[in-house]
């Protein structure tokens, strides 16, 4: 065996919207609940359909460029190859106070997993799991997640690499899941590199493949689409970002910090609020979700099926 250190992102949720405040503190217009068509070329540039998914209206807006980033968004040509990951959070006690790695016997050959202490924090008592993570291949891709037989199936691989560990169903608090770019069509197997696709001019498609390269694939799509950008200076023009986060469920300002949440980053529900604004809900009972209910009865519990966050 051997010991190794490497990183690992604690909250994902913020990532997303602290880069959103970013964009709109630099002057970017960033449109939520909203759901877009392909661009359609004329005279003037590209105008996209933009879909209210609140209110079922139909908006349209006018770009002279259009990078997408969205695998789903519809353009000339096949849909671009991908799979479908997950990792399970299952209330139990960790295998170890470290990350440890388990390779399930028989095939898939490289299909190593991850089973962690979470929350991985120092000092703090973990009483739940990580898992994962699991990729499959596209003919069991679904935006819906993956399904029953194969999360049993993940759960099995894991006591059979794991003997002894007795990981269950009933441990499971949340199945965590999303596509990514595959390799190639057919495989599960993650793609390794970004790619850029022209479409046509002025409208290309960008498919980031790591959160350690990210920064760098963006510069590139952009200056793709726009050469005579200029360099950009670390350091300037970049607003301070300030938001106050609640600490746990048992911060005593919970309530007052959620409110700011549900006024500066639209939420749908409350689902929405405690799932992907904070990660207050992580493998934690629905004591949290009722107290939030009560003191935020504006927010529905969970979002209507149009409204259903992406």
């Amino acid at each position: 065996g051997g010991l190794w250190h490497d990183g690992v992102m604690l909250n994902h949720q913020r990532l997303f919207m602290d880069l959103l405040r970013w964009a709109t503190a630099c002057g970017a217009v960033c449109l939520n609940h909203a759901e877009a068509a392909a661009p359609e070329v004329g005279d003037a540039g590209f105008s996209i359909r933009v879909r209210d998914r609140r209110s079922g209206d139909i908006h349209t807006v006018r770009a002279s460029r259009v990078l997408n980033t969205a695998p789903g968004f519809a353009a000339e040509g096949p849909a671009p190859p991908m799979s479908l990951a997950f990792n399970l959070l299952l209330r139990r006690p960790p295998l170890a106070d470290c990350a440890v790695a388990i390779d399930p016997p028989g095939p898939p050959p490289g299909a190593t997993c991850f089973v962690m202490p979470w929350p991985p924090r120092a000092g703090m008592a973990a009483a739940h799991v990580l898992a994962g993570t699991r990729h499959l291949p596209p003919a069991a891709s679904d935006a819906a997640g993956p399904t029953e037989a194969q999360v049993d199936g993940f759960i099995a691989d894991l006591n059979a690499a794991a003997p002894g560990a007795a990981f269950d169903r009933g441990q499971v608090c949340r199945v965590l899941h999303g596509l990514l770019p595959a390799a190639g069509p057919g495989t599960a197997d993650a793609a390794r590199h970004f790619s850029i696709t022209d479409h046509q001019p002025g409208f290309a498609t960008v498919r980031a493949v790591k959160y350690t390269t990210a920064r760098d694939v963006a510069e590139r799509a952009l200056r793709h689409l726009m050469p005579g950008l200029p360099a950009y200076t670390p350091g300037s023009d970049r607003p301070a970002q300030r938001v106050e986060l609640p600490t746990g469920a048992d911060d005593p300002h919970l309530i007052k910090k959620l409110r700011r949440l549900v006024r500066e980053e639209q939420p749908a529900s409350v689902d929405d609020l405690l799932l992907r604004r904070t990660s207050l809900a992580d493998g934690r009972s629905d004591t949290l979700r009722e107290r939030v209910r009560e003191a935020l009865p504006e927010l529905p519990p969970v979002a209507a099926p149009r409204e259903t966050p992406r």
